[in-house]
């Protein structure tokens, strides 16, 4: 249900994911060359060529297990692999005819030195696809936010409000994280994440921006989420009634989205 809210957000339509309303949008033929940066296990990768985004694509990870579990995944794919720290990157100029950027640029401490390697690398008019998380940095949200949030939780019923972690324990508040214990559990998460807005904006042109929502959500179901049955039509309702509500203090700029999807262009 979240997952549709989001798409629509960005399509217009709950059913059309992020990836194919940009192939749709903005692909009438396939890019030739192109680059995924903290590609994991590959998936967005394989789905770009499946989509006819682009003809031949290159993963970058420093994670040499899912790297892989990529290369496996996508044997018979004109998908190459390379293992290299994202924020020491080097790119050939003018390789690129298209460059994607799938939730690795909040880990990223070198922003501007990937930036400006992408925007080297990228041909003149070539794009950007950027899905990202962009909110406060180490997850340190506004005061005011957490006790929306607080009032958004006090309305589902107790029984879908048991933790994960302890089934006996009911979440009655959303409570501030601590940012020792987000760098002690990796100490790249979110290092710079509420730099990257302005930062995308300083090095290429922004063709279309969309927030898919998270101020409220991200931390009000942390812990509740695997509560809510997919199948059952109340708990479906409840979670249609929170985004809507998420959905409307964001559009009134109570709040601001924590995620953002991105179409850039590089305008040399």
């Amino acid at each position: 249900m979240i997952q549709h809210y989001r798409h629509k957000l960005v399509s217009g339509d709950e059913h059309t994911e992020f990836l194919p309303w940009f192939a749709d949008t903005y692909v009438p033929e396939p890019f030739c060359c192109g680059i995924s940066l903290g590609c994991g296990s590959g998936f967005l990768e394989r789905e770009a060529v499946r989509l006819n985004i682009v003809r031949h694509m290159t993963g970058i990870d420093i994670a040499p297990g899912r790297l892989k579990k990529a290369a496996e995944l996508s044997e018979s794919l004109p998908i190459e692999y390379r293992r290299q720290n994202i924020n020491a990157i080097s790119l050939s100029e003018n390789s690129l005819d298209f460059a994607m950027c799938k939730t690795i640029l909040h880990h990223i401490n070198k922003l501007e030195h990937v930036l400006a390697e992408l925007k080297k690398a990228l041909r003149p008019g070539a794009l950007l696809y950027v899905d990202e998380y962009i909110g406060p940095a180490r997850f340190q949200f506004q005061e005011k936010v957490l006790r929306i949030a607080d009032q958004a939780l006090a309305l589902i019923p107790a029984p879908l409000r048991r933790l994960e972690y302890n089934r006996w324990e009911i979440k009655t508040k959303i409570n501030r994280i601590d940012p020792g214990i987000v760098i002690a559990a990796d100490p790249s998460e979110a290092i710079r994440s509420d730099e990257i807005n302005g930062l995308l904006k300083k090095f290429f042109t922004v063709v279309e921006a969309h927030g898919t929502g998270g101020a409220l959500l991200f931390r009000l179901m942390d812990g509740i989420a695997h509560n809510f049955d997919p199948a059952c039509d109340d708990h479906n309702n409840i979670l249609r009634t929170l985004c809507t509500f998420e959905e409307n203090l964001s559009r009134n700029h109570l709040i601001s989205d924590i995620f953002k999807v991105y179409v850039l262009r590089n305008d040399k």
